[in-house]
């Protein structure tokens, strides 16, 4: 009789120290949710200030460089397409 109540608070005992360990799971979780919240914060505002940056730094390259390759483009591609036919043409004669 002794070995089943021996058994019983065993089983007793592991459950508590499993209510416990949950308890103090959900204590440093809670802890650590508190304390690393101004750093999440932080790195959600420089996460948005490099989006910003990007934005901007896109912007002016499209604006400074964008008319410089349409220029490029609408001078070299007859260029390309004269030096095609070219090629062509001496490889049809060749």
């Amino acid at each position: 009789m002794s070995v089943i109540a021996g058994f019983f608070l065993l089983v007793v005992m592991i459950g508590a120290a499993c209510v416990a360990f949950a308890l103090l799971a959900g204590l440093f979780k809670l802890i650590f949710k508190i304390a690393l919240f101004p750093v999440a914060l932080a790195f959600g505002v420089l996460k948005l200030a490099l989006v910003a940056v990007g934005v901007v730094v896109g912007l002016v390259l499209m604006i400074v460089i964008g008319p410089a390759l349409l220029v490029a483009g609408m001078v070299l591609l007859p260029l390309a397409l004269f030096g095609g036919l070219a090629w062509a043409a001496i490889s049809a004669m060749a």
